[in-house]
């Protein structure tokens, strides 16, 4: 396909008319304009099936581009956005190709397990296997939730997913909680609490009293362990198992219509009850609406080169690895590919429970003055190192008026044993009626603390990941 600029006044609705009409160079412009939208799910996807293997990007966007050559649009009903709907085509149909040409062994060999967790999974794998014919039995649309939260998704990314109210999705992972921890013979109401925290079902002030009762609470901290290993051998299990397509199933622009929610009515009802049973559909929409997320946070980086900003959305929605060999591929050695490279590790640094994330000294302490482009991330690294002293330092006066630094310097308050005014400040943050859902998380989260605690380690990198794509918003306006 040759590379055909897109025009200035072109829009998805001129670009699919002239594309009906014969229109050759349409095609190629419509791909233009959609460009880093079809390489950042392509990206995903590869990392999905590789692990974070990303030589084979370039092939595949191209592989891409000749589905799209193949007059699959023609069939476009326009019944979907077009964005979601290329989205949805090129995710189904690359799966496949990459299936095809890949043996199972490196599907698994892809899944992420550390050597330190192996042992946990395998005696895990008899409590999964029962978790998971007690789901069988349970009503469809449960197993949903269930294998919404194994995907990866927090409670607002399913109520996106299914167009539900978060709250409401909250109340469905409660009683599914409540089911899991009644397998339970000796300790139901531990495993209870364990599943709400896996399940992403409790809220802040119960996740900090949760985490500090990890700490001091032996036998309850074992009983978490033995949910979350449980969890993750399902996990496993289930993303691994292939399920064949039968009639009812979505087909690409159902699946994009459903998540970008132009099925309305009828047509979503009938969409809901068939997604309730079939784990085929449950997987390929919550994958989508991933996808979906990620192309949306192009939008922050529209300014940037085209690697730099498929990567930059590749961290700002959780996939930090390929964000980091993205940069590296880019060859860049300036301020955004450096800061890029910097905040995708402290996103690896949370999934692989790594502290030293920097080798030499913090820039706060060699300097005193970091720049407002890097004092975030200096904030960050040290928060990670539980250098809360110099997490507050990295963060001055006028950075702390705006939303980020604001919660950088709460959250370094909070999780400093030493330190006083945590208290104070989320309550003046909270006068403030901030509509930030972060911010008031993070200040929830340190006023439910006990007079003279500070914030348990688990719930400081449970707010430094929420802060990562806030972080990345603001490096956009600083570099």
């Amino acid at each position: 396909m040759s590379v055909v600029p897109p025009r200035p006044d072109d829009d998805d609705q001129s670009l699919v008319d002239a594309l009906h009409s014969g229109d050759e160079d349409a095609l190629p412009r419509l791909v233009a304009r959609h460009e880093r939208a079809l390489k950042a799910v392509t990206v995903r996807v590869v990392d999905e099936r590789r692990g974070g293997t990303l030589e084979e990007v370039p092939a595949c966007v191209k592989v891409s581009c000749r589905f799209l050559e193949e007059g699959l649009l023609e069939d476009y009903q326009r019944t979907a956005t077009l964005r979601c709907f290329l989205a949805s085509l090129v995710r189904s149909r690359l799966t496949t190709y990459l299936q095809d040409v890949t043996p199972p062994a490196t599907h698994i060999a892809a899944l992420p397990s550390t050597a330190s967790i192996f042992l946990d999974e395998v005696l895990a794998e008899e409590p999964a296997i029962r978790v998971g014919g007690v789901v069988d039995r349970m009503q469809p649309n449960m197993g949903g939730f269930l294998r919404l939260r194994l995907r990866g998704l927090d409670r607002e990314d399913i109520g996106r997913c299914l167009g539900l109210p978060a709250e409401t999705v909250r109340g469905h992972l409660e009683r599914l909680a409540k089911r899991l921890g009644e397998l339970d013979d000796d300790e139901p109401a531990y495993a209870e609490i364990a599943w709400r925290m896996v399940l992403d079902a409790a809220p802040i002030d119960e996740r900090v009293a949760t985490a500090q009762r990890t700490l001091r609470d032996g036998r309850f901290r074992q009983m978490r362990s033995v949910v979350e290993s449980t969890f993750r051998a399902l996990r496993t299990r289930e993303l691994l198992k292939l399920h064949p397509k039968s009639a009812e199933c979505l087909d690409e622009e159902g699946a994009a219509a459903f998540v970008d929610g132009s099925a309305r009515g009828p047509d979503r009802t009938r969409a809901e009850g068939h997604i309730g049973t079939c784990p085929r559909c449950i997987d390929a929409v919550a994958a989508l609406t991933m996808d979906i997320r990620t192309i949306e946070a192009l939008r922050t980086v529209q300014g940037w080169d085209a690697e730099l900003a498929v990567a930059a959305a590749c961290i700002a929605t959780a996939r930090y690895r390929a964000g980091e060999r993205l940069v590296d591929t880019a060859g860049r050695g300036d301020g955004r590919a450096r800061a890029l490279t910097r905040l995708a590790r402290i996103g690896q640094s949370l999934v692989l429970g790594v502290q030293e994330i920097v080798s030499e000294p913090s820039r706060v302490v060699a300097t005193n003055v970091p720049s407002d482009a890097d004092a975030p991330l200096v904030a960050l690294e040290a928060l990670l190192n539980d250098d809360t002293h110099t997490a507050d330092r990295a963060i001055d006066d006028e950075l702390a008026r705006g939303t980020l630094g604001a919660r950088l310097r709460l959250v370094s308050l909070a999780a400093d044993p030493r330190a006083t005014g945590s208290r104070a400040l989320a309550e003046e943050l909270l006068a403030k009626s901030h509509s930030d859902p972060g911010l008031v998380a993070d200040a929830h989260a340190t006023l439910a603390l006990p007079e003279g605690s500070a914030l348990p380690r688990e719930i400081v990198i449970e707010r430094v990941r929420d802060m990562i794509p806030a972080t990345l918003k603001y490096l956009t306006r600083e570099l």
